[in-house]
């Protein structure tokens, strides 16, 4: 299929806002079934509040693979994780369109932002909702991004996408506005974004999936530009009957981790007010015995008894495996984080 004037093999691919399965993709591959036809790099910026230390997935409320609230981190990796990501993307998927993701407070910053990734990548998606989030503008916003949205389209060398999500108003007269400036498609992410002080939250809901499809499905109607969206529903949930076939692309984050990995039902939490800092020499561990699922909770086979240390006969600590993600520490009711100690110690 053709989308946005980029020939994929399929009509689904990985979102930027993912923070799970592009680094399970590049460990473990895609289990012997195709590769993704798309894959968003995380969005990247100048601004940046990366910080490997904290944790960038927690889930507050899980019944089934329709009914979940997941919170992601913006900005979870570097500009330089970014760039180390793209290089394997495109060795290891070389049939896989790749798709640098930037969210610059001015054009010097997208020019800026765009020439790290030069012949890595074979698009770039515009996050105006992290944009406007980010940065305060003496105008209009939205005139802001549409005369930046301009001036970098007249000189890009690839594809140009802008990315639009309920942080920012959004209307018809904007999307065509949008579309004026000459972009090749738009993203249509139904994920809303809340801070607390310097801290970013990102909300992954099935209803809230659905919601965002409908209102916007009307906005497209007739529209001379490549649309995606962002599904919370897994691909296999999905019917030719539903509203996210209005659209173009289908693309997907937590949707695909719930898809996958084995999470318990009726787990329900808060929604966090910061994100757990895992310091240096702490792993994660959990209880096996009292609770079996959690050795095939982690996305990276962190918790396979062979490769952890055994503390007891039911305790098992994380192996090297794992990255910080946190999916374990809000899944499971027994996961601490530990520090293992050398004999020397």
């Amino acid at each position: 299929m053709l989308f946005a004037g980029l020939n994929l093999h399929g009509k689904w691919g990985i979102s930027s806002e993912d923070v799970i399965i592009v680094k399970k993709l590049l460990i473990f591959g895609n289990e012997q079934q195709e590769p993704p036809p798309i894959i968003f790099l995380p969005t990247v910026a100048h601004d940046t509040r990366e910080n490997p230390s904290l944790t960038r997935i927690y889930i507050a409320k899980y019944s089934s693979a329709l009914d979940y609230l997941a919170v992601s981190r913006p900005f979870s990796f570097s500009l330089e994780e970014v760039l180390a990501m793209a290089k394997r993307l495109r060795e290891k998927f070389p049939e896989t369109k790749i798709v640098a993701s930037m969210a610059p407070s001015k054009l010097s910053e997208l020019k800026a932002l765009s020439s790290n990734f030069s012949n890595l990548v074979d698009a770039y998606e515009v996050d105006l909702g992290l944009m406007g989030l980010l940065h305060q503008y003496p105008r209009s916003f939205q005139a802001y991004a549409v005369d930046m949205l301009e001036e970098f389209v007249s000189i890009a060398p690839k594809t140009v996408l802008a990315k639009v999500t309920p942080n920012i108003p959004f209307s018809r007269d904007l999307l065509e506005l949008l579309v004026e400036t000459g972009i090749n498609g738009v993203i249509f992410s139904p994920h809303p974004i809340y801070t607390i002080g310097r801290d970013l939250f990102r909300l992954h809901s099935p209803l809230l999936s659905i919601v965002y499809a409908s209102l916007w499905a009307g906005l497209i109607a007739g529209l001379e530009v490549s649309t995606a969206f962002i599904s919370d529903r897994a691909p296999t949930l999905l019917t030719e009957h539903d509203i996210e076939n209005a659209y173009d692309l289908l693309l997907y984050d937590t949707a695909l981790v719930f898809k996958t990995e084995i999470v318990p039902s009726n787990k329900i939490g808060p929604l966090p007010l910061k994100w757990t800092n895992i310091a240096p020499g702490m792993v994660p561990a959990v209880d096996i015995e009292k609770e079996p699922f959690c050795q095939h909770v982690c996305p990276l086979q962190a918790f396979k008894q062979e490769n952890s240390t055994m503390l007891h006969t039911s305790i098992v600590t994380a192996n090297k495996n794992c990255d910080n993600c946190g999916l374990c520490l809000s899944l499971c009711e027994t996961a601490r984080l530990i520090r293992e100690l050398s004999p020397e110690e």
